[in-house]
């Protein structure tokens, strides 16, 4: 099968023998911005994880996803009240849930502290304020592969961190890698 510019976004169904042509429909990539374990695990997530690990955001990102998925308030009267399009709260509402069930969010919230000050400060302003690349950059003087770059080298030392921890249990790295703290 050929992949043309438009295909980019889906992925090729799975073909077996005596199907149907209508049963051939292309399939969706699912997008995250997070790696490959947020791409498994934001679906795995469950609501009182999300809303446990919302506790470690700030007031107005902790207010918008309890409000979203404890209070079940719907998605258009939110978005009136933080004066946004439907659309935008929802992408921020995927965001949030991305980055909560990322393993490095948990692993800066443990051992973030270790991190030397200028990784501490972006990381802390990607898993934890939940800028966007571009904002951090632009907001700390830094180029786009800069961030990038000190982010791969944050996520390592958290690693780091954590398998150098005395009673590192191998329950609690295959929980933090699989995202289902």
């Amino acid at each position: 099968m050929a992949w043309e510019q438009d295909d980019l976004d889906e992925a090729p169904a799975e073909i077996e023998p005596g199907m149907a042509p209508a049963e051939l429909k292309p399939q969706r990539w699912n997008r995250s911005g997070h790696g490959k374990f947020a791409r498994r695990a934001a679906g795995r997530i469950t609501t009182e994880q999300l809303l446990s690990r919302a506790g470690l955001l700030p007031e107005a990102a902790r207010g918008l996803l309890n409000a979203y998925y404890e209070h079940h308030m719907p998605a258009e009267e939110l978005a009136a009240l933080h004066k946004v399009t439907v659309g935008q709260l929802r992408r921020r509402l995927d965001h949030w849930r991305e980055t909560l069930a990322d393993p490095a969010f948990l692993l800066f919230a443990e051992f973030g502290n270790r991190l030397p000050r200028n990784l501490a400060e972006v990381a802390r302003r990607y898993w934890i304020e939940g800028l966007t690349l571009r904002e951090i950059a632009a907001g700390s003087a830094l180029t786009l592969h800069r961030v990038r770059s000190q982010l791969a080298l944050a996520r390592s030392l958290l690693l780091v961190a954590m398998s150098r921890r005395q009673e590192v249990p191998g329950e609690l790295a295959k929980v933090l890698l699989e995202g289902r703290m």
